[in-house]
């Protein structure tokens, strides 16, 4: 069985390793991909003890991501995972003209300016009404779950950080959807969480499996490195799939190089390149793959010849009403131990906030980014370093109807297009280890239709 994987990013990568492990010579792959080099947005620049990350900077294990553990073993990557310092832990969050930690205990949380103003809305959001809609917006959710405070200064903050996105059109059915089965099933999710048991890890356990988060040495390159080096499959490098078109039980793939016909096709694109691909005749599929928009990101990576920073850390997330344009700051070389080599920072802007940041030159992002760092960390010092990186259309936003989309092509497909298959951050998760568990959902789901041909 002849198998065309586009899209040589973490999905597509990792949709040819399963693919090559489940079914082993039985299948053919051909992965193609349109840059010089493998791993999407994943890429690593080193300057000196110094990493600068094109996009995701850490692995965060999960239930969401169980397969990540056995993956590292089997790509041979256990011994290069690097673990955050202790002070990772710590995060703050910018408002009313300063750093609040935010808490890390009920201690902390207690004597936290933040206590007063959310202690009755956590106290009470268990008697709140439940949602009468199937979807709804996180802004509507936990306002009605939480209140305005909660909701403005934590949530969209919180949101921002890991989506880009405005809280008043994603959905919280498929950005936050454990949140949603919570309040669906048990009518309130602080008694849920505050009901689960926590359990220790078994003895032995080494210590990358207990951590929040890693990364590895040399940087988060080294994953799409070991996906490639553990594949069998070609790769067609510099290669851009121009159409597709199905001929009875195949798929023809035409890229700018060559025409190649095969049995199935999984494509781990954006699903708006997706769209454009496609027969014009599959007009619904089309449409609903067009709808999934995407949001940039430009992170500005300052570096000091000299540890400056004063507050120790993770990093900091920053509310719109303080600075619509900057949506946090990454303490790099705080959050991995490397302070005393000088301190690294990664000052992210953009989202839904800053749309304008794809059209701003770099110098004024530049500017914008160091007058952020000396307003929020007090930090005036020159960088020695300094360089924007700009990650544009990157980040894919899961807005209200996400969810009945994505059923939409999951029931439509198999019917319309039996020869196409779906990968990738468009549809089931937008972290590295939501991406990599929903490729090998995918193949898993392919057995069927391999042992067909």
């Amino acid at each position: 069985m002849r198998v065309a994987v586009l899209g040589g990013g973490i999905a597509g990568l990792s949709a040819a390793y399963f693919l090559e492990k489940r079914y082993g010579d039985f299948i053919q792959v051909h992965l193609y991909e349109k840059k010089e080099e493998v791993g999407g947005w994943v890429q690593t620049e080193q300057l000196g003890p110094h990493l600068l990350e094109h996009g995701a900077r850490s692995l965060r294990p999960g239930p969401r991501a169980p397969l990540l553990f056995p993956l590292m073993r089997e790509l041979e990557l256990t011994g290069a995972i690097e673990l955050p310092a202790p002070e990772a832990s710590q995060r703050y969050l910018y408002r009313e003209g300063q750093l609040q930690k935010v808490p890390n205990s009920i201690r902390e949380y207690l004597f936290s300016p933040l206590f007063r103003k959310t202690a009755f809305s956590l106290l009470t959001e268990w008697s709140r009404r439940k949602g009468e809609r199937d979807d709804e917006t996180i802004a509507a959710f936990f306002r009605r779950r939480l209140g305005d405070f909660i909701t403005d200064e934590l949530v969209d903050s919180l949101v921002t950080g890991i989506f880009a996105g405005d809280i008043e059109e994603l959905s919280v059915k498929s950005c936050f959807p454990m949140l949603y089965q919570m309040e669906k099933e048990k009518g309130s999710f602080t008694r849920t969480l505050l009901s689960q048991k926590r359990v220790s890890p078994p003895e032995g356990t080494p210590e990358w499996q207990k951590a929040p988060f890693f990364t590895f040495k040399g940087g988060m390159r080294r994953l799409p490195e070991a996906f490639k080096a553990a594949l069998r499959c070609p790769i067609f490098y510099g290669e851009s799939a121009v159409r597709l078109q199905f001929q009875e039980n195949l798929a023809v793939v035409t890229t700018d190089k060559r025409e190649e016909r095969y049995h199935l096709v999984i494509s781990a694109l954006p699903a708006p390149l997706l769209s454009a691909l496609l027969p014009g005749k599959h007009e619904a599929i089309k449409k609903t793959l067009a709808a999934t928009s995407y949001n940039s990101i430009a992170t500005a990576h300052l570096i000091y010849d000299r540890p400056v920073l004063k507050f120790p850390g993770f990093g900091h997330l920053v509310p719109k009403n303080a600075d619509p344009r900057v949506l946090g700051i990454v303490y790099d070389s705080s959050a991995f131990g490397k302070e005393s080599l000088g301190t690294k920072l990664s000052v992210m802007m953009g989202g839904s906030r800053y749309p304008e940041v794809v059209s701003t030159s770099e110098q004024a992002l530049l500017q914008t980014a160091k007058e952020a760092v000396e307003k929020m960390l007090r930090i005036s010092a020159v960088p020695a370093y300094q360089k924007l990186l700009l990650a544009e259309q990157a980040i894919p936003q899961y807005t209200l109807g996400h969810e009945k989309r994505l059923q939409f092509l999951l029931d439509t497909l198999p019917k319309e297009i039996p020869q196409l298959a779906l990968a990738g951050s468009s549809y089931y998760g937008v972290s590295v280890p939501e991406i990599i568990a929903s490729s090998h959902l995918l193949v898993s789901s392919l057995t069927a239709t391999v042992t067909k041909v």
